[in-house]
């Protein structure tokens, strides 16, 4: 796939991942803010798009670079199911991963009362290097990953 940090510097090579992949099942990733921000995107939560999704995740985690705090979203918001069972299995290892960095995941999902609780659980479970905010919109997801992450 790609070599460990090659792609990941401020500057775009010909090694770099386009700003925005478009992979199986309609899920994309795409990067923001420099590529210091990455938004892994699914439009519906059916396991074959959430595996695509958490498999592109982990790989861009696994290359991702020491010194540098990794910011995501993970986008669910379309599907107003939202995250299903799988997905938070799938995301509670994805943060378990690369305890050597600091972790900072958005999950945007639609407003329910489901989501509204899963707030407080993730509130409840924040850790200095791991942090999990589940939000509503974009924006307010690429705003907490830009504070969290020291991005001016």
């Amino acid at each position: 796939m790609f070599a460990k940090n090659d792609w990941l510097n401020d500057q775009p090579d010909d090694s770099a991942p386009p700003d925005l992949e478009q992979l199986d099942h309609g899920v994309s990733v795409e990067w923001i803010e420099g590529r210091r921000i990455v938004v892994f995107y699914t439009p519906h939560s059916s396991r074959p798009a959430v595996q695509t999704l958490f498999d592109r995740a982990e790989a861009v985690l696994h290359a991702w670079p020491a010194d540098r705090p990794f910011l995501a979203i993970l986008d669910f918001a379309e599907d107003k199911l939202g995250a299903t069972s799988y997905a938070r299995e799938r995301g509670q290892k994805l943060i378990q991963m690369r305890p050597d960095i600091k972790l900072a995941i958005a999950m945007l999902t639609s407003p329910s009362v489901i989501a509204q609780f899963m707030q407080v659980i993730a509130h409840a479970r924040q850790r200095e290097n791991r942090l999990l905010s589940i939000l509503f919109s974009r924006d307010e997801a690429v705003g907490w990953l830009k504070k969290v992450g020291g991005i001016q």
